[in-house]
């Protein structure tokens, strides 16, 4: 048996040829779940892709070593107003339904919603030793960016796992990459006044 092509290839003499969508820009996505190079049912490129998985040598490792993690960062300090009660009152019945600050939210998946933000709060609580509040020591629009950067690792897992909402995660994927880019955008121009 031959060796297969590549991880990201369009074709291999033991696989077969992909079977990947092309996106507009007319590439082929890689992530087909019926493809049978791309498939995460596919054996295609395992070698290589076990070899992705094994312990990387320390040198390799360096720059990613150098990356500050938010858990290396201070914890917060008190500071003022409590962010999550904010934005829980700013998602009640009224301002949701009556202003249509969210659209085609029902009013069982507010009530949720709710509950779920009660809940993170409570963890963040338990966790620091103080409510979320702006103005606390730690820098807010770094750590809104690592947060979103996660959720899109979390969004790929989900379509891999679900692939019923492979096109929701996409669509999340879009969405939370432009904010980030603006984000990012905007942390530049504030860098570059401070200079």
């Amino acid at each position: 048996m031959k060796d297969c092509t590549g991880s990201s290839a369009n074709w291999c003499p033991n696989c077969g040829d992909c079977k990947c969508p092309l996106n507009k820009y007319n590439e082929r996505t890689l992530d087909d779940f019926d493809c049978p190079l791309h498939s995460y049912k596919s054996s295609h490129a395992e070698e290589e892709i076990e070899n992705m998985k094994s312990p990387i040598h320390k040198n390799e490792a360096y720059p990613i070593l150098e990356i500050k993690s938010s858990l290396d960062q201070e914890p917060p300090k008190p500071g003022q107003f409590d962010c999550w009660q904010r934005l829980i009152n700013r998602y009640n019945f009224a301002n949701v339904f009556q202003t249509g600050l969210v659209r085609n939210l029902e009013c069982g998946n507010l009530h949720e919603l709710k509950k779920l933000m009660i809940e993170r709060r409570k963890l963040g609580i338990e966790r620091y030793e103080v409510i979320l509040q702006p103005f606390n020591g730690r820098p807010a629009l770094e750590d809104l960016i690592e947060e979103q950067l996660d959720s899109l690792a979390y969004s790929e897992q989900v379509s891999i796992e679900t692939p019923e909402l492979t096109e929701e995660m996409l669509k999340w994927q879009r969405i939370t990459i432009n904010s980030i880019q603006k984000l990012i955008e905007f942390k530049s121009k504030q860098e570059k006044k401070e200079i």
